[in-house]
């Protein structure tokens, strides 16, 4: 994965696929996360995949919705390398 890199990317700039599970978890940890990133700001960068000419979410989705709401510009995002499947993209051996 010696392609990937890391990047501070415009905030709007970023879509975010549906997921399997529904929402962000309950409100009150969401409000928590959102005070951590606003007192000591992000501490894990997401990740994102160029998709169809722009980026979209692969992991960080509660993350990208803190910094929405936030009203951050940009955030730090890994882009994975072009052509990573879905194991590959977490890191996973190939079997």
């Amino acid at each position: 994965m010696s392609q990937e890199r890391l990047e501070y990317i415009p905030v709007a700039s970023i879509r975010v696929a549906p997921q399997v599970r529904d929402g962000f978890g309950d409100e009150e940890a969401m409000l928590g996360l959102m005070a951590s990133m606003e007192s000591v700001g992000l501490q894990q960068p997401i990740r994102v995949r160029e998709v169809d000419g722009g980026l979209v979410v692969v992991d960080g989705h509660r993350r990208i919705e803190g910094a929405f709401r936030l009203g951050w510009d940009t955030i730090a995002a890994i882009r994975e390398a072009a052509g990573l499947d879905a194991a590959a993209s977490l890191g996973l051996p190939e079997l």
